[in-house]
């Protein structure tokens, strides 16, 4: 029979590896967007770096524009069903299919944002011209340490987000300071 420090070491174990399984998979997804889309991917860096405020004002909206379609769908395809009516559940599907998408988008700008923090972590440090991957790989360290921190981690977990949903359609649209 196990004691209880061996059941609290147990725990804390299995809260860790959960921890590094959640980073490394973080850091392989966004790695696999900086693989596969590199262009896309520096464009968004730039954008994060000229326009910060346009990306976080446009994420935002967007992210609040999303979260309110879901939830307005999704409670009038409880009403229907409650009711009844045919076709609730492609209704339900749609609300399926648009945090899906939205999600998706989350996931295509989340190399960007990741290594966009790291470097700013390794800067901090004094490490300069780190590798992407390490970049990546701090920077999702950072990111899933944060969010687990009630109120003010989500608060940086929703600011991130739309970090990675806004450096997405910032991109061509020029800057203040570049605009003649």
């Amino acid at each position: 029979m196990p004691n209880q420090n061996e059941s609290s070491l147990s725990a804390l174990a299995g809260a860790l590896l959960f921890y590094l399984a959640i980073v490394i998979l973080a850091s392989a997804v966004g790695l696999l967007g900086l693989v596969l889309f590199p262009q896309r991917t520096h464009r968004h860096l730039q954008s994060l770096q000229a326009q910060l405020s346009r990306v976080v004002i446009q994420g935002l909206a967007l992210t609040v524009g999303v979260v309110v379609l879901v939830v307005a769908l999704g409670s009038l395809t409880e009403a229907l069903r409650s009711a009844k009516v045919a076709g609730a559940e492609g209704l339900g599907l749609v609300v399926v299919l648009v945090g899906l998408s939205f999600i998706g988008l989350g996931l295509m700008g989340y190399g960007a944002v990741a290594w966009h923090l790291g470097e700013r972590v390794a800067r901090t440090f004094g490490w300069y011209d780190l590798p992407p991957g390490y970049s990546v790989l701090m920077g999702s360290a950072l990111i899933w340490a944060v969010v687990w921190i009630p109120l003010f981690g989500w608060a940086l977990g929703v600011y991130w987000l739309a970090l990675a949903v806004g450096g997405l359609f910032v991109r061509g649209q020029p800057s203040e300071a570049n605009s003649p």
